[in-house]
């Protein structure tokens, strides 16, 4: 039985995912100039991220989810990093 406060963690994720894809799929992509194409491809990563947390919560594994949300903040930061980067450039953050 999922909770009333769950129910709304869930929401919200669902939310900002929705929100992230809305942005991404209005991006007008330069493949040639910068790193946007591959943090488009590294966010995308993130809806699995994301489809895990409930499913982990649900089944009590309180821990576990909150690895999951520290790799949804570094894949986060790391497409952020990136995005205005040239692909020289990104070799750097390897």
């Amino acid at each position: 039985m999922t909770s009333a406060i769950e129910k709304r963690i869930f929401r919200s994720m669902k939310n900002y995912q929705d929100r992230i894809y809305k942005i991404l799929s209005s991006a007008d992509i330069d493949v040639d100039t910068n790193g946007l194409p591959l943090s488009y491809i590294l966010l995308l990563r993130l809806k699995q991220s994301f489809d895990s947390i409930p499913i982990l919560m649900r089944k009590g594994y309180f821990i576990e989810s909150n690895s999951i949300c520290r790799i949804i903040l570094e894949q986060l930061a790391y497409s952020i990093a990136i995005h205005d980067k040239s692909y020289d450039e990104i070799d750097k953050y390897r």
